[in-house]
């Protein structure tokens, strides 16, 4: 099949059509562009956007790797993979993140110390809600700290919101890192992790951390650490 970023005449198409065998190259060329396999590039045909897909489907089936091409179709479909430095409002980044991009099954959150502020826990309530309606199925999250005894005086009711959301909470006394994931819905939302040194409090210092979207490999290592995690935790 033709490369992706080529464009070729006719004739030459239904040349190639033969050479692979095609009985009949004319009517084959009609119905691939019929279907937007090629499209018109000025006096030429290249492949369209659903041509390159399916070019990319079929290199799968013939043994290429699963995740680089699904990772390519991505791509093709706007899903660039970000990687973007975060030096304030991280766990803020991240919440709005569910109402600005919506599609998630899953939030994955690990924090020593939690007490989100009341603007976030009104976001994550909304979200929730409304991403039940568009699914139909209410998302999950888990959520990974310290025991309430280890949590700072006026913050022991900060995990009140996730309870009331039936969120999975784990405790670890040791638990330092501080992790924040989306997971894409069926329909096929953005996948996100932010990594940082900001606890999911009102903090006020100068915080950083490292946001990582659509990128599969690191994302999905993200989640297996954190699972990881929650299998050295005490479930509550």
């Amino acid at each position: 099949m033709a490369s992706s970023d080529a464009a070729f005449e006719r004739h030459a198409l239904e040349d190639m059509f033969q050479d692979h065998g095609i009985l009949f190259p004319s009517l084959t060329f009609d119905r691939l562009v019929h279907f937007n396999v090629f499209h018109a590039i000025g006096d030429r045909y290249g492949l369209s956007q659903n041509g390159r897909k399916l070019s990319l489907l079929l290199s799968a089936i013939n043994g290429a790797d699963l995740d680089d091409v699904f990772r390519r179709i991505r791509r093709i479909d706007g899903y660039d993979f970000a990687y973007e430095l975060v030096r304030q409002g991280m766990t803020s980044r991240f919440v709005d993140s569910l109402l600005e991009k919506p599609g998630f099954s899953t939030l994955y959150i690990c924090s020593p110390w939690i007490n989100p502020s009341d603007r976030q826990v009104r976001k994550l309530n909304y979200a929730m809600i409304e991403q039940q309606k568009r699914s139909g199925i209410a998302p999950d999250i888990l959520v990974i700290t310290r025991p309430s005894k280890d949590q700072p005086r006026g913050t022991e009711n900060g995990l009140e919101p996730f309870r009331k959301l039936d969120a999975k909470i784990f405790y670890n006394k040791k638990i330092h890192s501080k992790l924040y994931i989306r997971e894409p819905d069926s329909a096929g939302g953005v996948l996100l992790g932010i990594v940082g040194s900001q606890n999911l409090t009102r903090s006020t210092m100068l915080e950083l951390g490292i946001l990582v979207k659509n990128d599969d490999q690191i994302v999905n290592q993200l989640i297996a650490h954190f699972m990881d995690l929650s299998n050295i935790s005490e479930e509550q």
